[in-house]
C-alpha cells in the first residue's frame, strides 16, 4: 500500500513538473515589446525573443560579421530594432554580440536582464 502511494505521489510531481515547464516556456515563447528613447530623444520599438537557429540563421550571421564575432553556442534570444535583429545574448554562457553600427547600449542592457530572468 505505501509503494502504491509513494508512486502516486510521483506521478503527481512529475505531471506539476510538465505542466510548470510547458507554462515556462510559453511564457518564453512570447515577444516582449518595449520602447527605448534614441540619444537624439526619439523612441524605437524593441522586441525581445528568443531566436531559433533554423529561422534566425542569416540575420545572426550578418550580425556576428558585423560584430566581427562568432554567432554564440547555446539558446540564443535576440533583440529587434524596427524589425532588425541588432544584439543577441547566449543563455547558455552569456556572450553577446551586437551591431557596432548601431547605438546598443540600451538593447544590450535589456538583453542581459531578460537572460538573467530566464536562467
Amino acid at each position: 500500500m505505501y509503494a502504491l502511494i509513494t508512486q502516486m505521489a510521483n506521478d503527481r510531481n512529475a505531471e506539476l513538473r510538465r505542466d510548470a515547464s510547458a507554462r515556462r516556456l510559453s511564457r518564453l515563447a512570447r515577444r516582449r515589446r518595449t520602447a527605448i528613447q534614441t540619444a537624439d530623444g526619439s523612441t524605437n520599438e524593441v522586441t525581445v525573443r528568443r531566436l531559433d537557429l533554423a529561422i534566425d540563421h542569416d540575420a545572426l550571421t550578418r550580425l556576428a560579421e558585423r560584430d566581427s564575432a562568432d554567432v554564440p553556442a547555446g539558446e540564443l534570444i535576440g533583440a529587434e530594432v524596427d524589425g532588425s535583429l541588432v544584439a543577441a545574448i547566449s543563455l547558455g554562457n552569456g556572450s553577446v554580440i551586437a551591431d557596432p553600427f548601431t547605438p546598443t547600449q540600451g538593447v544590450r542592457s535589456l538583453l542581459e536582464v531578460r537572460a538573467a530572468q530566464l536562467v
